[in-house]
Formats: structure tokens, sequence, C-alpha cells
């Protein structure tokens, strides 16, 4: 069933592409003078590359968050296919697969990091989920818990870890700090545990956002001014709290272009999610935002 629906997703995606369908959408977006906004996870060497030989291939500019409190105050139209490119978690195998190939290239790019994985254990949650499922320790799946009040997903969360190990997942703080230094890494806040924001009370979602700013900020050479939300999930109460400590942009995971004019919103920016090891016609679909 599995290399069946592999199957069918290559030839839908070539289709997309022999028929035009790219090629029309790029043409779309450039006259509208929108930004293609796409974020990553963990993705490979191949799959990163791939996608930005792609975008470099296609005569794309690149920006940054910074670029666009730029355009909102100074808006400049461009006939080039604009590219803004997110990273969600800062994964310790960005180091390698991610980092180098924005240097070479010299493509921005902001990892938003978690910062518990980064200093305390090195391990995200949903992974000890993952190991306990294949092991028979629990029942509970990865979007269940992603449903029910944080306070009882962490008290699953936290049961399985006193007694699950797994290899460190995440950046170590003095890598964080190696790239943070480069002139195309930016580092951006998602929060100290990645809850799922909704899911909690009032205190912890002040505590997450604004504790995790916190801890950046004593780390990195430079303020955090920009967040994006765990699992894409956030309502006027985060918002409210980006904005009054010191956030300046945050990137939600509903799919869909940037639109730059007086009303883009810089605590709801969108993007298309870009999967870690799917075949480059498929990802191509995504970034422009043709995938069904």
């Amino acid at each position: 069933m599995r290399m069946l629906k592999a199957a069918l997703k290559r030839m839908i995606a070539n289709f997309y592409i022999y028929f035009g369908y790219i090629n029309r959408a790029k043409k779309k977006i450039i006259k509208s003078d929108s930004v293609v906004s796409i974020y990553f996870h963990n993705p490979s060497f191949k799959t990163f590359n791939d996608c930005m030989q792609w975008l470099i291939d296609n005569d794309a500019v690149f920006l940054g968050p910074g670029d666009l409190l730029s355009f909102q105050s100074n808006p400049k139209n461009t006939s080039k296919l604009k590219v803004l490119i997110t990273v969600d978690d800062g994964w310790r195998e960005n180091l390698l697969n991610i980092v180098p190939i924005a240097h070479f290239n010299k493509i921005p790019v902001t990892i938003f990091v978690s910062t518990e994985p980064l200093i305390e254990g090195g391990g995200y949650w949903w992974s000890y989920i993952k190991k306990a499922l294949k092991n028979g320790y629990t029942t509970c799946t990865i979007p269940f818990l992603k449903t029910i009040p944080n306070q009882n997903r962490l008290s699953i969360v936290n049961h399985l870890k006193s007694f699950i190990q797994i290899d460190r997942e995440s950046m170590t703080v003095e890598e964080l700090k190696s790239i943070a230094i480069s002139p195309y890494i930016q580092i951006g806040a998602h929060t100290l545990t990645h809850p799922i924001l909704t899911n909690c009370d009032d205190d912890l979602v002040a505590k997450e956002i604004i504790q995790s700013k916190t801890v950046l900020d004593a780390i990195l050479p430079a303020p955090v001014n920009s967040f994006s939300y765990p699992n894409g999930d956030y309502s006027e109460r985060e918002i409210n709290i980006l904005k009054k400590n010191g956030y300046q942009i945050a990137f939600a995971n509903t799919p869909g272009l940037i639109h730059l004019n007086a009303k883009m919103d810089l605590f709801r920016l969108p993007r298309f999610e870009i999967l870690d090891h799917a075949p480059l016609n498929e990802n191509i679909c995504r970034m422009l935002g043709v995938w069904f």
C-alpha cells in the first residue's frame, strides 16, 4: 500500500509539472508580488539541496523575516520569484543538511528552536511517543496527544521519559552559537517545550513564549524577534503575548502565499510545508502551492 501511494504521488507531481501547472503558478506568484513561504523540519541533505537548487535555477530571490518588515514600510516590486525559508525545531542534523547549503549559496534561513531539548535532554517529546508505540509501552498516538489538555499530555510524556532513552536529536547550545554568527542563519523562538499552545492555560502560554526568548537572548549574539507556533496552532491570546514581549513576526503552518501589501499580518504568516524526504517533483509542487 505504501509503495502504491508513493507511486501515485509521483504520477500526480509529474502531471502537474509536465502539463504546465508549475510554470503557470510561478508566473502568477511573480505577477501578484507575493512571497513563497516554505518550511522544513529535518530534511536530508539531498532534499534541501535539491529544493534550493531548483529555486536557484528558477532565478529566485531569497528573503528573510527582516525583509518582510522592510517590505511593509517600503514595498518594492520585482519580476522574480521571492522565497522565504524557515525550519522548525532545531534538529541537530540541520547542522550538516541545511547550514552548509545556506552558506554556499548565500541563502537566508531562519531556524526556530525549542529550548528545552537544546539545553536539557536533547530529545523531542514526540520521539519518546514514537519509541513507546514501537515497543508497546503506550497506545497514545502523537495526533491524539496534540488534541488533549497540555497537563494530560505532559503526564503521559513524562511517565514515558522516566524509563525510555533516546539519542540527542536537538542541537547543543554550543552548536547553536556556532551557526548563529553566520550572516545567513537567523534563529527564532519555538517555545520552551513545543506544546500545543491552544491546549495550555494562560500562565503556561506566557511562560512558553516569554522564557523561550529569554533563554535564546542569553545565548545568541542578537535578540530574537521571530516566532513559529508549534504545530501551527495559535489564537489571539498567543498573538497578544508575542506583541507585548518583543516579537515582531510570527509564522503559522497555514498553507498560502505571503502577500506584500498593507494588509499583511506579520503574526499570522502562512507557510507551505516541504516534506523531509519527499521526491523533488512533489516538493516543487508543494513549494508553489500546487499540491493537492
